[in-house]
């Protein structure tokens, strides 16, 4: 890792900052700290798997939402703004049985 990070180093100043190359070493000196955090604390993942797959549940809820209005999702009548009470029990109704 010392190796790359001197090798950008080099061709920092000689590299264009807007083309291709330039906007890589840029991005990665930019980033460096974060990227290479996990050669100084041996319990840090060399990975994001694990947020990645958190993430994949809310990807997934997201694609699922978008299909709310669909004729045949029972989602709809979940949602807040379209739930409404149970109407009211008043004495008028008669004695409320007991379960069983």
């Amino acid at each position: 890792m010392q190796e790359l990070n001197e090798w950008m180093g080099e061709r920092e100043h000689d590299t264009p900052p807007r083309s291709p190359l330039g906007a890589a070493i840029t991005y990665a000196q930019n980033q460096w700290k974060a990227a290479t955090l996990f050669l100084d604390d041996p319990h840090l993942p060399v990975d994001n798997n694990a947020s990645e797959t958190a993430l994949r549940v809310v990807a997934l809820g997201r694609k699922n939402f978008l299909m709310q209005d669909h004729p045949g999702s029972k989602l709809d009548a979940l949602l807040p703004w379209n739930w409404h009470p149970p109407p009211a029990i008043t004495p008028s109704d008669g004695p409320i049985a007991a379960p069983g």
